[in-house]
């Protein structure tokens, strides 16, 4: 179970054995700096994310096209807070006190976002709900080199 990205991060996967599970891509998207950090990520039909946190980053989250789900988890205790579908328009917001998982409500149509961290995500922390396991990860390839 881990989160794969490539040099340049314009995209993620996630592995469980050999069998790919999630795919989507994600870049940054002109700013950046020691405050925040602006990204855009592009959901393929069915694509969703690990369980994962933002450490100390609070994020807002833009749906810009098709539908994104999210489920949300406490961090303290890991324990299930609730889910949602979020549709054009819509914001999700984020803060350091929860882990998620995000994707693509559709199995059909693509859906976009852009995010908004502050401060700039340097690490974060995934989950593996099944075998009660979490590590950190730092976030790798994203800078604008």
């Amino acid at each position: 179970f881990a989160i794969l990205f490539s040099d340049n991060s314009t995209g993620a996967e996630l592995k469980i054995g050999a069998e790919l599970i999630i795919q989507y891509k994600r870049k940054r998207i002109g700013w950046e700096n020691d405050v925040f950090e602006v990204l855009e990520v592009s959901w393929p039909p069915g694509a969703e994310s690990s369980p994962h946190d933002h450490a100390t980053s609070y994020g807002s989250i833009l749906v810009i096209r098709g539908s994104i789900f999210q489920r949300v988890y406490r961090k303290k205790n890991k324990k299930f807070l609730f889910r949602a579908v979020y549709k054009v328009g819509e914001v999700i917001r984020e803060t350091p006190d929860i882990i998620h998982v995000m994707g693509n409500a559709s199995q059909k149509i693509p859906a976009k976002t852009i995010h908004v961290y502050a401060p700039p995500i340097t690490k974060f922390c995934v989950y593996d709900f099944r075998q009660k396991k979490f590590w950190f990860e730092r976030a790798q390839g994203l800078k604008n080199d």
